[in-house]
């Protein structure tokens, strides 16, 4: 994992023009200090210019110049072209990291007192929201003409391919997040795979699938089986096609899949360096994230750090999750407040949706042989609806075939 420090001061060491004054000295560990002080000296002595040699000599006899080669490592995957986003990224993570640090310190010497104080909690977790630094055009003037471009766009909102849904919520747009949420094996995975064969063939951004839970060559299995309406079986007889790869190719050009375990600064650093606009992430639980005494903490702390991520990358984000026990085997109606582990989840999301199956349950298995109930919980734009779905367990596709109002 880079350290944000040197990635902050190599940035600006790189490119003096991006060197900024306010950044809190406190961020920093020796000695990263004292190069953001002797850059800071030059700044203002030599009218804002000094360089990476300029440095190692005036500090020759404090930091070793081994120190210097490992920022340039820590550097050295850096998009410069977009230098100045990156190192607001880099400040913000880091102060998001300092702050997270204090707070799991005051959180563990919490649970180790006799009692349990809750008006002190709820105060320690309030330090973990950092404020937004960055300015942004908050007049009436300027959000009247985000909204009359919005409406009269000729790009409609990104579509799933559910036709109920995409009527209610009129399309989805970036900087919000769908949550899909049911038990395991009931067809989260695939449902989210037939969204994104959807998406490539109305949309061309650039996707990023992060399979936390599948190895890359099994989500691409079920693609193919997506895609070409094939079982597995069929798949393998003809994946060696030279047309048949071609076609898959082409077609997914613009996806991208991703199987390490990875963290919230982690996938950020990825859309950044990508260009991504459309994120899933197969799923919450599986995210990389620090030590927390709980797991309701550690799920409010991800799917707020995921929330932020959406809003400050202006990414989509297509978020699946699980369901508690609540949910028994999967083929019982979905509620909204099945998340598991935490509410927060379903309460930083735009949009839930949840799946279930009656046919798991062996009573009325056979009357909904091969259905699948897809019912949106949340709709930020509407009403929420409910589909019956076509499950073709063989292919994995999934087609609407009717709804309630």
């Amino acid at each position: 994992m880079i350290s944000l420090e040197q990635a902050i001061i190599g940035t600006m060491l790189n490119d003096d023009s991006l060197f900024r004054e306010d950044i809190p000295e406190e961020l920093f560990s020796e000695p990263a200090k004292l190069i953001y002080r002797e850059m800071k000296k030059l700044h203002k002595e030599e009218g804002k210019t000094f360089s990476l040699l300029q440095i190692i000599e005036n500090l020759k006899d404090e930091i070793p110049i081994e120190y210097f080669n490992s920022i340039l490592k820590n550097t050295s995957y850096i998009n410069f072209s977009n230098a100045e986003s990156e190192l607001k990224s880099f400040i913000r993570e880091l102060q998001e990291t300092k702050v997270k640090e204090s707070v799991f310190k005051e959180l563990k010497a919490l649970s180790e007192e006799p009692k349990f104080d809750l008006e002190r909690f709820k105060k320690i977790l309030t330090k973990a929201d950092i404020p937004e630094t960055e300015t942004e055009d908050s007049s009436i003037e300027f959000c009247l003409k985000e909204f009359i471009g919005l409406t009269t766009s000729k790009s409609p909102g990104i579509t799933l391919g559910l036709p109920t849904i995409d009527r209610a919520t009129r399309g989805f747009r970036f900087g919000e997040i769908l949550l899909i949420m049911a038990r395991t094996t009931v067809g989260k995975t695939f449902l989210a795979l037939n969204i994104l064969k959807n998406i490539v063939s109305t949309h061309t951004e650039k996707i990023g699938f992060f399979s936390l839970e599948m190895p890359k060559e099994s989500i691409t299995e079920r693609l193919w089986q997506i895609y070409f309406n094939l079982n597995a079986e069929q798949v393998l007889a003809v994946s060696s096609n030279l047309e048949y790869q071609e076609e898959f190719l082409n077609t997914f050009k613009n996806v991208e899949i991703f199987s390490n375990i990875y963290s919230i600064e982690e996938i950020r650093r990825i859309i950044k360096n990508k260009n991504l606009r459309i994120i899933f992430i197969d799923f919450l639980d599986l995210i990389k994230t620090e030590f927390f005494s709980s797991l309701y903490l550690k799920t409010t702390s991800l799917i707020t750090d995921i929330k932020k991520l959406a809003k400050e990358e202006n990414v989509l984000i297509i978020l699946v999750h699980q369901l508690s026990r609540e949910a028994e085997d999967g083929s019982i109606p979905v509620r909204l407040n099945m998340a598991r582990d935490s509410g927060a989840v379903e309460e930083k999301s735009d949009f839930v949706i949840g799946l279930w199956r009656p046919e798991i349950d062996e009573e009325s298995g056979e009357k909904f042989k091969n259905k699948m109930i897809v019912k949106l919980l949340k709709n930020k734009r509407g009403d929420t609806k409910l589909m019956e779905c076509h499950f073709d367990k063989q292919t994995g596709r999934i087609l609407e075939i009717t709804n309630e109002y």
